[in-house]
């Protein structure tokens, strides 16, 4: 029920130590990445939370800035970077790889790349393209083949997605932000299935969506960031709105006042 097994880190710019952690990622091993915003690096922990490695590509065009998303897949490491403008590939020893982005312009704004996932059925890293309200969609040579969605609120549109989550049977899963809800696409089509949540502090409701994942039950669980607490969804049929909804209390019911 949530008891504390361990707790690796501190406050700092030395190895092992974090100023902002804002994602995290494992491999098929356990070992542990994490992303620090503020010190421009990403970390290597065993899963006991023995340190590793750390690293940052620092070759100037392809320099990492602010890590902030995180995705693993076989032997790569991908870090999304907003300020650079692009997703950096590693291997998991830290040794960098390449720098994915768009080729030319992809909406009114510079490409601003959020959360991140991959596909591993068909190796392909799905980016949220944060002020450009829409996820774009790259094979394994890094190479743009689709973008899904388009700035609005209406059904298959969307405003500042942030977190972006695939399921196990080819579903992308997608939180926006400025919405105030999780919306659901194929992965093969990118065609729109559903959506679901509003603006508001009942459950199901949601302000400031931000990190999404999926676990090994197909749960969504989602990070309810304005009404302190994470929820968890289960996608009974995506291709209809109704969930068997399940949410933490309200922080403030968990905590002494």
């Amino acid at each position: 029920d949530g008891c504390l097994n361990r707790v690796f880190g501190g406050k700092g710019n030395g190895k092992g130590q974090f100023i902002m952690p804002v994602d995290i990622a494992l491999d098929d091993s356990c070992n542990i990445y994490v992303a620090d915003r503020v010190n421009g690096t990403v970390q290597k922990f065993s899963y006991k939370g023995r340190f590793k490695l750390r690293f940052r590509s620092s070759d100037g065009e392809n320099e990492l800035k602010q890590p902030n998303g995180l995705a693993v897949f076989q032997n790569r490491v991908y870090v999304s970077d907003r300020v650079a403008g692009k997703v950096f590939l590693y291997d998991r020893e830290g040794f960098f790889q390449m720098a994915i982005a768009p080729i030319g312009p992809v909406g009114e704004n510079q490409f601003q790349p959020a959360g991140i996932a991959v596909d591993p059925r068909f190796e392909k890293l799905y980016v949220a393209d944060r002020c450009n309200h829409h996820v774009l969609v790259f094979n394994s040579d890094g190479e743009l083949v689709n973008k899904i969605g388009w700035k609005g609120n209406g059904p298959g549109q969307m405003l500042f997605p942030n977190g972006v989550a695939i399921t196990s049977d080819n579903k992308l899963v997608v939180s926006e932000t400025e919405n105030n809800r999780i919306s659901v696409f194929s992965c093969v089509t990118g065609a729109f299935l559903c959506s679901f949540g509003e603006a508001g502090g009942d459950k199901g409701m949601f302000i400031l969506p931000r990190h999404i994942g999926i676990n090994r039950q197909g749960e969504v669980i989602v990070a309810d960031e304005g009404n302190q607490r994470i929820q968890v969804f289960n996608l009974i049929d995506a291709e209809s709105p109704y969930l068997d909804l399940r949410s933490t209390p309200n922080l403030y019911d968990q905590v002494p006042q």
